[in-house]
């Protein structure tokens, strides 16, 4: 059971940027496109600081604005493949994969629905995981396992059990996200079984949460914030969502 409410401290911080917002709302984030070299890094910032708004409640419509920045910049940077020029491709695949993402996640908010394209998802899922690869050894720090987990979430996402199991049945450590990684395989067994009780995700998804939460170790926290309100939304009230599901979700994440 969720018994802490951060929609205060949503509200007390957008409250105190609320300017810097408003200037960030309408620049032109495509100003610096000719020497951008990380456009899923722009599109990111943009999505996440219209999910701030909306966890805020305080003004949906410039939220909403942020989203469709955040939208027009992974279109863009994938329609012109952006992530294989010159000044990206050192960053590729995990520069495409996130871009997937973006355009999957701010589609369907912008759509209203909790529908959500699947091909997008499987391969941001393939891209984060290919990035990981050839990490072994000192390399596979907490920033190669933080991406690695989050093709695992992007293959939950997508109604694909089967690639989620692989992936966590690899027969890796996850020293630094040791907690994230229990978490998933131990649910991910119970779902393969027809299972539905997830013992220890409210906890992890309050902590998470809080919006003045300080990981330790390198962690998506805006990603991994939407993505475990998505997952405990999707699968926790089964398959009868509701119209209202993002609604729900962003208010789940910050009451």
């Amino acid at each position: 059971m969720i018994k802490k409410s951060f929609k205060a401290t949503w509200q007390a911080q957008y409250q105190a940027e609320r300017d810097d917002y408003l200037q960030l709302l309408n620049k032109d984030i495509f100003a610096n496109w000719g020497t951008n070299s990380k456009p899923e890094w722009t599109a990111e910032r943009q999505f996440m600081m219209g999910l701030n708004l909306f966890y805020s409640g305080l003004n949906d419509k410039d939220a909403q604005g942020f989203v469709a920045k955040g939208a027009r910049m992974a279109e863009r940077a994938l329609q012109e493949r952006r992530f294989e020029s010159e000044q990206c491709k050192a960053g590729f695949p995990l520069n495409r994969g996130r871009l997937l993402r973006t355009q999957a996640y701010t589609s369907a908010i912008l759509d209203g629905t909790f529908t959500f394209n699947s091909a997008l998802l499987r391969q941001a899922a393939v891209d984060h995981h290919d990035w990981c690869r050839p990490y072994k050894g000192r390399q596979w720090d907490s920033q190669a396992q933080a991406y690695y987990l989050a093709a695992v979430r992007l293959s939950i996402i997508a109604d694909d059990l089967q690639t989620a199991r692989e992936l966590l049945g690899a027969k890796k450590s996850f020293k630094w996200h040791e907690e994230e990684f229990q978490l998933w395989s131990q649910w991910v067994e119970a779902r393969h079984a027809g299972g539905r009780e997830w013992d220890g995700l409210d906890e992890y998804f309050c902590r998470v949460r809080d919006p003045n939460y300080v990981p330790d170790i390198f962690m998506e926290k805006g990603v991994l914030q939407l993505e475990l309100g998505m997952i405990r939304y999707k699968y926790q009230r089964g398959t009868a969502l509701p119209a209202g599901a993002w609604p729900t979700i962003f208010e789940m994440i910050a009451a």
